[in-house]
């Protein structure tokens, strides 16, 4: 990868421009809730150009009827995930994210009350997260993380990538872990805001400033 202090400087330049250009989003409605969290779940461990045209597919099956069977929802979105997708590949995991997704569905229901309530409660970001981690299966800290931030919920929340692990790793900021289990997770999290900090920025736009960067070093390298 090209020189760290290279991309340090390119880091903070971005950030700083990212700050300024940044606009609080409006809230989103219940469409937007689901649409932002099957677009977080599908996504795990898989492209995520892949995991939009996955979205669109599970869309249509949530929305084309009023389901009363968990099992015969699941077994609908099964049945999407296995076509192939307009990228012309198959959704890695159909079976686990679809009675993921339905699991979620039935808990929820299209109305998600109890999303809505959960993101306009006075909670950190931290407990926020820490509930849909316990509560939404196929959630874990960065798919929260990032489904939070989406909806302009949490901007001192990281979402830990290779992108991000890369930049860790490259200038010597942490050492990167075996497993990113919930633990491993907050504490490279911590060194993220406490250099977000030197920045001038928060964490949230620091974290997308590290990725736009490194992923536009890794595309020039290749």
């Amino acid at each position: 990868m090209t020189d760290p202090r290279i991309i340090e400087n390119a880091v903070h330049k971005m950030a700083g421009f990212l700050s300024q250009s940044s606009k609080k989003p409006a809230k989103p409605n219940c469409r937007e809730i689901w649409r932002t969290l099957l677009d977080c779940v599908l996504s795990s461990q898989v492209p995520f150009a892949q995991a939009i045209f996955a979205r669109v597919e599970v869309e249509a099956v949530l929305y084309s009827k009023s389901w009363s069977d968990e099992e015969n929802l699941a077994s609908s979105i099964t049945a999407k995930l296995n076509k192939p997708l307009p990228t012309g590949r198959r959704y890695r995991f159909p079976n686990l994210r679809a009675k993921q997704i339905a699991a979620s569905w039935f808990r929820f229901g299209p109305q998600c009350w109890e999303i809505e309530q959960l993101l306009n409660a006075n909670s950190s970001s931290m407990e926020k997260r820490s509930y849909l981690v316990a509560n939404v299966p196929g959630m874990g800290m960065k798919q929260a993380s990032m489904f939070l931030r989406d909806l302009g919920c949490a901007d001192d929340l990281a979402i830990i990538d290779r992108h991000i692990l890369k930049y860790l790793d490259v200038v010597g900021l942490a050492k990167i872990p075996s497993n990113l289990g919930p633990k491993n997770y907050r504490k490279l999290e911590d060194e993220l805001s406490r250099y977000a900090k030197i920045a001038g920025v928060n964490l949230g736009t620091f974290d997308e400033a590290v990725w736009f960067i490194v992923r536009a070093a890794a595309v020039q390298e290749s």
